[in-house]
């Protein structure tokens, strides 16, 4: 079955989702989680995405971003994956490991009761992973304390590939780990700055664009609060605990069990859920064609918002022109 292309709007709101083959080595370990978010800023300076939210597992990242220049976006994914896979495999003394599964998954989101339950899916996901009992606990990377602060901008240092060193050991002392942070917080010279604007995305949708911000959070940490309830409810044992994430090796294997369904966009309306793929396979087909003429050495047009052959994005779609429930 051939894969969905993508298609990337400018000013929309977008769910991205990339996960690591195998293993889980995106600990909450104080040298990952400076790693990867020095990543995170770097791929945020070079390629301007404004991140709403996100939660980093440790086998997979979850993000609500709004676009502004649409194609920024794939850039921003693949160069945080490039830096990150770099950095994971020199701790793990890996040369040209494969971490990073391909492809990614970027449904669009078409309403903003779509984009309130996906953030308290995000901050529900280490509760539900049976992790901690509340979002308050994790110790690994999230914008949790950022949305609870109505936003955050940090600096962070991008660590250079040539400091990261070997991992030697299954099972470091809390004293190594920290030896290891201060040696690279030190050496990470290049600074860069991680913004999260965890309302910006209310701007993205006419019956949310005069909403006031309290409102919608307080909305939101209540249902989050009731979700966690019911999952804490239902727990047969107790959590993991911050003190085990924080001392989890980056060796431990885990084979994923299951891999979400690549989605086209997410929705609370089945009709208009139904309108925008129409929209989005009509528009796919006629990439696809455009594509095979041109590589073919013909002239073809193909439609905004789509990547040409050479990688790049033709045109981009302004959401007035789609059929997104922006009225």
């Amino acid at each position: 079955m051939a894969r969905n292309p993508k298609m990337f709007i400018h000013d929309a709101v977008y769910e991205l989702c990339f996960r690591t083959e195998n293993g889980l080595p995106m600990t909450a370990a104080p040298f990952m989680k400076r790693i990867i978010k020095g990543c995170l800023a770097a791929a945020q300076s070079k390629y301007p995405v404004t991140i709403c939210h996100y939660i980093v597992m440790a086998n997979h990242v979850h993000m609500i971003v709004r676009v502004k220049n649409p194609e920024d976006l794939s850039r921003f994914v693949l160069y945080f994956k490039r830096e990150s896979a770099h950095a994971i495999n020199s701790l793990q003394g890996r040369r040209n490991h494969t971490v990073w599964c391909e492809r990614y998954d970027s449904p669009i989101l078409l309403d903003a009761g779509k984009v309130i339950d996906r953030i308290v899916y995000f901050y529900a996901n280490p509760v539900q992973a049976g992790l901690t009992s509340s979002i308050d606990d994790y110790p690994n990377l999230s914008s949790w304390n950022a949305f609870i602060n109505n936003g955050e901008t940090e600096t962070c240092g991008k660590v250079p590939r040539t400091i990261i060193p070997v991992i030697n050991s299954r099972r470091l002392s809390d004293q190594k780990a920290k030896a290891i942070d201060l040696t690279l917080k030190e050496e990470s010279l290049e600074q860069f700055q991680l913004s999260i604007e965890p309302f910006a995305w209310l701007r993205a949708f006419a019956q949310t664009q005069h909403s006031e911000p309290e409102i919608v959070k307080n909305i939101i940490i209540q249902r989050l609060r009731t979700r966690e309830t019911n999952l804490v409810s239902k727990r047969k044992s107790p959590p993991l605990g911050a003190k085990k994430l924080i001392r989890q090796s980056i060796f431990q294997t885990h084979t994923p069990k299951k891999f979400g369904k690549k989605m086209i966009c997410l929705g609370s309306e089945k009709a208009t859920r139904k309108i925008f793929i129409q929209f989005f396979k009509d528009n796919a087909e006629k990439a696809r064609k455009a594509v095979k003429q041109i590589r073919r050495g013909l002239t073809a047009v193909i439609p905004p918002s789509f990547f040409h052959p050479g990688g790049y994005l033709l045109s981009n779609i302004l959401p007035f022109f789609t059929p997104l429930p922006l009225g």
